[in-house]
C-alpha cells in the first residue's frame, strides 16, 4: 500500500464525494484498489467524543464539513507556549513529558504558519447542538517493535501516542485545534445569542492512520479533545490570531 502516501488527503476526499476515481489511476490497477480500501475506511465507525462517536466518515454530510481548509496564524513565543503548558500541568503524564521535549527543544520562531487541516465537520451533540471536529489523515507506516508482534499491534489506539509525540503530530493537531478555535470565536453564533463556547462547541481531534483501520476495531485512531486550559495558554502565547481560509481576523 506504499502508493497511499502520495494522494491520500485527495483520495479520501474523492470517495467522500461518491467520485470513481478516475483521476487517481495509476495504470497498474492501484486506483480502484486504493478507492476500495479508502471506501472501507469511509465505514469504520470512529472511537471518541461525545457526539463523534459511532458515526463514520461516510456519514458525513457536504454541508457539515470543510475539505482542506487552510489558515495563517501569527506564531511567537513558542518556547513559552510550551512552558506555560507544563506551568500547573494536571494531566497524563505522557503529555507532560511531551510538553518538557518541546520546552527543551523548540526553535523559538517567530512569524506566520500557514496550515491546512484536511477535514473539518460537525455533528449534533445529544442536545442537538452541533459539535465540530478535525480529522487528519495519515499513512504511516509503523512496524512492529517485536518480530513476534502482529503486524497490527502498533496501531491500537493505546499505542498511537508514541507514534505521535515521534512524528510531533501532538503539537500540529493542538496548532490546528487553536487555529479553528479562534475561527469559531470569530464566526460562531445562533439564534439564542449564546455564541461560542469551546466546552460545549468543540467536538475533538482525530488523527486516522488509515493502514491500521478496520471494522470493529478503534485500531489506527487517536482521539482527544485538548482541555480548554491548553488552548487559552497557547492562544495567549502565539499572540493575536489568524482564521482558516487564509483570513487575518479583524484586531
Amino acid at each position: 500500500m506504499s502508493s497511499m502516501r502520495w494522494s491520500c488527503s485527495g483520495v479520501m476526499h474523492h470517495c467522500m464525494h461518491g467520485g470513481k476515481l478516475a483521476s487517481f489511476e495509476t495504470g497498474s490497477g492501484w486506483g480502484l484498489t486504493l478507492r476500495d480500501y479508502l471506501l472501507g475506511v469511509l465505514a469504520v465507525p470512529l472511537a471518541g467524543g461525545e457526539a463523534g462517536a459511532g458515526c463514520s466518515l461516510s456519514e458525513v454530510t457536504l454541508d457539515t464539513r470543510a475539505d482542506e481548509s487552510s489558515f495563517d496564524m501569527r506564531m511567537c513565543d513558542s518556547r513559552k507556549a510550551a512552558e506555560a503548558l507544563l506551568e500547573g500541568y494536571e494531566g497524563p503524564p505522557a503529555w507532560k513529558s511531551y510538553f518538557k521535549t518541546l520546552a527543551a527543544g523548540i526553535r523559538n520562531e517567530t512569524g506566520i504558519l500557514t496550515g491546512k487541516m484536511d477535514l473539518v465537520f460537525a455533528r449534533p451533540g445529544a442536545d442537538g447542538r452541533e459539535r465540530w471536529f478535525i480529522a487528519d489523515y495519515k499513512t504511516n507506516r509503523l512496524d512492529p517493535l517485536k518480530p513476534a508482534d502482529d503486524a497490527f499491534a502498533r496501531y491500537e489506539a493505546d499505542r498511537l501516542f508514541d507514534a505521535m509525540a515521534h512524528s510531533h503530530y501532538l503539537l500540529q493537531l493542538l496548532i490546528y485545534t487553536v487555529a479553528w478555535h479562534r475561527h469559531l470565536e470569530q464566526t460562531l453564533t445562533d439564534e439564542d445569542g449564546d455564541g461560542y463556547d469551546y466546552d460545549r462547541d468543540f467536538g475533538g481531534v482525530y488523527y486516522l492512520y488509515i493502514r491500521g483501520m478496520e471494522q470493529g476495531s478503534d485500531r489506527g485512531q487517536f482521539f482527544i479533545k485538548p482541555p480548554r486550559a491548553w488552548v487559552d495558554k497557547l492562544s495567549a502565547a502565539w499572540g493575536s490570531s489568524g482564521s482558516p481560509d487564509g483570513e487575518e481576523a479583524a484586531e
